[in-house]
């Protein structure tokens, strides 16, 4: 059932997904290029560079065409470049210098 129909939320989206006469309880959620790149605040040719260059999340290719970016993997990798000041920041990009 492939609607064009905007979700407010994510819980309302994962509680509307079907497979055909099935609804799936807890559907791992995508996002499309666009979508990650506005959930993040990015310009999609930062993310397309990304991408190309292995520093964006992890992403998935459905054709010549379609990449889409697991939620899950998203915001994985963005807890991974969160910190609680800047010497925090220094101090790991130091340490994956020298180690």
């Amino acid at each position: 059932m492939a609607d064009n129909k905007f979700y407010s939320t994510e819980k309302e989206f994962a509680g509307r997904y079907h497979l055909g006469n099935k609804t799936l309880s807890n559907p791992e959620i995508y996002l499309t290029e666009a979508e990650f790149a506005g959930r993040y605040h990015l310009g999609r040719r930062t993310v397309q560079r990304w991408r190309r260059t292995g520093q964006g999340p992890p992403w998935v290719r459905l054709g010549a065409r379609r990449v889409l970016y697991r939620l899950s993997d998203c915001e994985e990798w963005a807890a991974a470049r969160t910190y609680r000041h800047r010497a925090d920041e220094l101090a790991k990009l130091i340490a994956s210098a020298t180690g």
